[in-house]
């Protein structure tokens, strides 16, 4: 059954910036060394839109001053090299066993060769 009368998203739909603004954040993920040319862009279009991505945030201050020292601490964040920052969050592959095994397998003959010829030394 066809379905009738829809409205699709305008190209300045919140939804659509949104969307814009995760598949940036998903780059800067697999691309590191654009975070610095695009982090700018994705903070004011973060305000501007009201959509949170990893790398914005919204925080409470109770006074002015409290904004002054969030604002200086913006400007500082937003002129770092944020490519050479680790993620500690990010998920990094383990090696998979089929490659630790030989490794296991050679470090075992090496300590018994050692073992042995300390022994036989020994005597």
């Amino acid at each position: 059954m066809p379905v009738e009368d829809i409205l699709p998203a305008g190209e300045d739909s919140t939804y659509e910036e949104g969307l814009r603004l995760w598949e940036r954040h998903q780059e800067t993920v697999f691309k590191p060394r654009i975070v610095n040319d695009v982090l700018r862009g994705m903070v004011e279009k973060s305000r501007e839109t009201g959509v949170l991505v990893p790398q914005t945030s919204y925080i409470v201050v109770e006074s002015e001053s409290q904004f002054t020292m969030l604002q200086r601490a913006e400007k500082k964040g937003l002129t770092a090299d944020h490519a050479l920052e680790f993620d500690e969050f990010m998920e990094s592959p383990a090696p998979p066993v089929v490659y630790l095994i030989p490794v296991l397998i050679l470090l075992m003959v090496f300590h018994q060769r050692r073992r042995r010829r300390s022994s036989a030394q020994a005597v």
